[in-house]
Formats: C-alpha cells, structure tokens, sequence
C-alpha cells in the first residue's frame, strides 16, 4: 500500500450509539487515527473506525461512494448502512479504485 502524498484514505467511522449511521470521508494524513480524533472533538458521541483504504485520488472515490450510498444519505458524509454495506466497504472501494485507473488518462474525469 503506497503512502505517496498525492493519494490518500477513504474512511468508514461509526457513531457509537447509532448502530446503522456511517461517516464516508477522506484524509491526506498517513495516520487515518488523526482524522478520527480531529472528527472527534467535535462530537459527543465516540467515533469508531470501521475501515479505510488508500486511494490514488481519494476525494473522487469519496464521491464515487457517496453516490452508491446516495438513497441512505441522513445528512451531509453520513449515512445509514446495512451490515452488508459495511462489510463490503473494501470491495465498493476496489471497484471505484478499478474505474479510477480506467480512467485516470481521461481528461474529463
């Protein structure tokens, strides 16, 4: 897994609590933890990191994602996934990440 500055993670966070509701967002740190803790701060219910996954062009697999998810959106980055979803995080990722390099010489993309 490459760490080069212009890629970048993916994450799944859960709100404890809220068994269902999932934040899909996007870090350039090489530590996803301290995107947790800065997300954190601002939250009174504990964060919980399911998953992430190195992308190449993390912000348009941030939006790929979020267009699958689109029809459980509750608001803003968070959305209400089933168990299914969440397990199959990294494989919803593997398959941006295949379209991002399909198309990464398109210059419309």
């Amino acid at each position: 897994m490459s760490n080069s500055l212009t890629g970048g993670y993916v994450y799944l966070i859960q709100e404890e609590g809220n068994n269902d509701l999932y934040k899909i967002g996007v870090t350039r740190s090489k530590d996803v933890s301290k995107r947790v803790s800065a997300l954190q701060t601002g939250n009174g219910n504990k964060l919980i990191l399911k998953d992430y996954y190195y992308s190449s062009k993390p912000f348009k697999m941030e939006m790929m994602l979020h267009n699958k998810y689109s029809q459980s959106r509750e608001e803003g980055e968070w959305f209400a996934l089933s168990e299914d979803d969440v397990n199959g995080f990294k494989e919803a990722c593997d398959l941006c990440q295949k379209n991002i390099d399909v198309l990464k010489d398109n210059p419309f993309f």
